[in-house]
C-alpha cells in the first residue's frame, strides 16, 4: 500500500494519523526537483566485505528526487542507529532541498510503521526534531 502510491511523500494526506505526522505535515512544503529512479530503502541493504566493492541488495525502486535516498539513510541512521546528526547534516549540506526531503523521508518511515501496526514511534522523536530544526534554520 505505501510503496505503490508512496502515500505521505507528496502532497496527499497520509492514510494514518499520529502527532509526529501532524508536526511534519505542518512544515512540509512543495519542492521542485527532478525525479529519477532511486533506491528507496538503501539503509541495511548494502553489503560490505573487504576487499570487495560494496554490493547493493534488495533494490526498491522509487521515482523521487536523487536526494530523497540520502534523506532516508540519514533519518534511518539517526532513528535506528542513534547516529550523531551533526556530521550527517554537514555531509548533506549540498543536497538540494535536503530539509524538505528529510521531512518526506521521516513521513515515509512513520507512515509505513503505522500502516503495519507499529504503535511505539518514540524512536522517531530525534528525526522529527531534526527536520523541524532544519526547516526553521532554512527559513531564517
Amino acid at each position: 500500500m505505501v510503496g505503490r502510491r508512496s502515500r505521505g511523500l507528496g502532497e496527499a494526506e497520509p492514510p494514518v494519523a499520529h502527532p509526529y505526522l501532524d508536526r511534519l505535515l505542518d512544515i512540509r512544503r512543495p519542492v521542485q526537483l527532478p525525479a529519477q529512479v532511486i533506491h528507496g530503502d538503501l539503509s541495511e541493504n548494502v553489503l560490505f566485505a573487504d576487499p570487495l566493492q560494496p554490493a547493493v541488495i534488495d533494490v526498491t525502486p522509487y521515482w523521487r528526487p536523487a536526494g530523497f535516498a540520502a534523506a532516508v539513510v540519514v533519518g534511518d541512521a539517526i532513528c535506528w542507529r542513534d547516529a550523531d546528526p551533526d556530521p550527517l547534516v554537514v555531509a548533506t549540506s549540498t543536497v538540494a532541498e535536503f530539509p524538505q526531503l528529510l521531512v518526506r523521508a521521516v513521513i515515509y518511515r512513520v507512515v509505513t510503521d503505522l500502516v503495519f501496526g507499529q504503535s511505539d514511534l518514540d524512536a522517531y522523536a530525534k528525526d522529527v526534531r531534526l527536520a523541524e530544526g532544519l526547516i526553521t534554520t532554512d527559513a531564517a
